[in-house]
């Protein structure tokens, strides 16, 4: 009976680490590819949930997603002309693997090597770098929303917004938003504004990760305008941008703190504030009291010697 019971637990224990280690932790299937023919025909399958990719693959086309897929593998996407890499029209589209997306260019318009143009786009893992567009030069949001959970956006090109644009171009969505939990937006550059983020008519919640190193002719950190609804947590690190605007600093605004502090922080913030206040004054009444009073016999008898 003993020995039976152990070896449902020993099956019990390989089946939870067989789930929790298995790279596809929700139903569905997946296929490798390893050419472009064969990507386009994986995300036109509905039945099929996770690529992954293996080796390298150029594009000659802007591949459309239309419904819930996430890229695993290892290898680099890039671009043969003139288009982006991907155009995320709806559904959530998961980049979650070592990938390299890179060499996107567009001439004219609203670029972006991602467009997102509907759904949701989850950065997890990979690097999307050395894109040349006129507008976003990493990631472009347009109607769609975005988290970045890890990865990197580097070494893009845009004329505004060279890591990330958000601007729906009709501003028929205005609540788009973008959430950054991990991750770094770096070495990017603008020609204008927004060496990092370029954010308009939007929110935008920067919890953690770090936008450093980024260049423009103004804002080379985070560019924000049109009614955008900005938050910076306390961990998010934003330094050496060029030029520094006031997002660029080691101290973290009082507002964006209580924002983004736990109660904690707050009342420990609060003690720390009352405690201070209370060693002020106690010296100020210390002092009074000391002028107030009279003075004493040796005083007296040192100012007649005198």
């Amino acid at each position: 009976m003993k020995k039976r019971g152990r070896v449902i637990l020993w099956c019990l224990f390989f089946s939870i680490a067989l789930l929790v280690l298995h790279p596809f932790r929700v139903s569905g299937s997946s296929v490798v590819v390893r050419t472009e023919d064969a990507l386009i025909a994986a995300m036109s399958d509905r039945s099929i949930h996770y690529i992954v990719i293996d080796g390298d693959i150029a594009l000659s086309v802007a591949v459309n997603v239309f419904r819930p897929v996430t890229l695993h593998g290892q290898g680099t996407i890039s671009v043969l002309g003139n288009h982006r890499h991907f155009v995320i029209n709806s559904g959530q589209f998961t980049l979650d693997g070592d990938i390299l997306l890179t060499r996107a260019a567009y001439n004219t318009g609203y670029g972006g090597g991602i467009e997102v143009a509907g759904g949701h786009f989850i950065l997890r893992a990979g690097v999307i770098c050395n894109n040349h567009m006129p507008e976003g030069g990493g990631v472009l949001l347009n109607r769609g929303n975005m988290t970045m959970h890890g990865g990197s956006i580097q070494n893009n090109h845009a004329k505004n917004g060279g890591g990330i644009f958000i601007h729906d171009t009709e501003r028929q969505f205005p609540n788009r938003y973008f959430v950054m939990r991990s991750g770094s937006i770096e070495n990017n550059t603008a020609l204008f504004a927004g060496g990092g983020i370029f954010a308009a008519t939007s929110t935008v919640q920067l919890f953690r990760g770090a936008i450093i190193y980024n260049e423009a002719s103004g804002h080379g950190g985070l560019y924000a305008c049109t009614s955008t609804i900005l938050t910076i947590g306390h961990r998010m690190r934003i330094a050496g941008n060029t030029p520094v605007n006031s997002l660029d600093a080691p101290a973290i605004s009082l507002l964006n703190f209580l924002r983004t502090a736990s109660w904690f922080h707050v009342v420990f913030m609060l003690v720390i504030i009352a405690v201070c206040i209370g060693m002020q004054n106690r010296k100020s009444n210390r002092r009074a009291n000391n002028a107030s009073k009279p003075p004493s016999k040796i005083e007296v008898a040192r100012e007649v010697n005198v």
